[in-house]
């Protein structure tokens, strides 16, 4: 059975074990792909070139970029996208996110939603300013005042931003969720910056999950039916409250921290629905 595993160039060059073992475990007849090169469309019906060459659809692909209009194309088409592009749309847009579990009754922190172009007067500061977008920690900065807002905003690649409450400051965690179940739970503090991410050196260690964080992913969990992804929480005096949902979720603290085989989980889950 033909299968894709999708990466971009950056996305490929930081995660390549994942990416290679992923595709290796998915059989012999599941295919690498870089986005970058790889054309797609309507022309009478749908179309797949891969550097030139005209390619058969897949009967499934596991995508690991964040582009919403090739899962949606691919789905349209007939093929099973892992994570779908729902969870592309929303997952990969933190407001859209935050508005998802507002509506199912998920604590989320105060945030106000903003752009480039529309900038509206924020007066709890100091405050977060993030890009809707953005992952890993990047295009999070902390700001003072309107002043030093108007003038940070200018320098995010993305228009789309937005201001969130200051909460409990370096420490968030992360529920790992495939196939509707919780696959671990992981804790992060950092010392040094309100921001705990394993990758800007924060630490991290094995957690429970709490009856509050729990509810809020069963909630996320029937809503959106991800097959792989992260939902994070942030705390407001203790108080979980929802962060983000990670779709091309990272699974280097499952490694360093624990026995999980995360690709052979995924990869064995996936064989299990195609």
């Amino acid at each position: 059975m033909i299968g894709w595993v999708i990466y971009d160039e950056a996305g490929y060059k930081r995660n390549k074990w994942f990416a290679n073992e992923l595709r290796d475990r998915l059989g012999s007849d599941c295919r690498l792909i870089i986005s970058e090169y790889l054309d797609f469309g309507v022309d009478g019906g749908f179309f797949f070139k891969y550097m030139g060459e005209k390619m058969k659809l897949p009967a499934y692909v596991v995508q690991r970029c964040i582009y919403p209009v090739l899962s949606d194309t691919l789905e349209t088409a007939g093929v099973r996208v892992f994570n779908s592009a729902r969870v592309c749309r929303v997952c990969n847009d933190k407001r859209a996110t935050l508005l998802l579990a507002s509506s199912l009754g998920i604590n989320c922190p105060k945030t106000v939603f903003a752009d480039r172009a529309f900038k509206p007067k924020f007066e709890d500061f100091p405050c977060v300013l993030k890009a809707a977008g953005g992952h890993g920690g990047s295009q999070v900065i902390m700001v003072n005042s309107n002043e030093e807002y108007l003038k940070s905003a200018e320098d995010f690649d993305s228009r789309d931003i937005l201001f969130q409450q200051i909460v409990d400051p370096g420490r968030d965690k992360r529920v790992y969720l495939l196939g509707g179940k919780v696959l671990a739970c992981v804790e992060r503090h950092s010392h040094r910056d309100f921001r705990s991410n394993f990758s800007l050196g924060g630490s991290a260690e094995p957690a429970d999950v709490s009856d509050a964080e729990l509810r809020a992913v069963r909630l996320i969990n029937g809503e959106l039916k991800p097959d792989f992804v992260g939902v994070d929480f942030i705390y407001k005096d203790g108080v979980p409250l929802l962060n983000e949902v990670e779709d091309i979720v990272g699974t280097r603290m499952l490694y360093e921290l624990t026995d999980i085989d995360a690709v052979g989980e995924y990869a064995k889950y996936i064989k299990g629905i195609i």
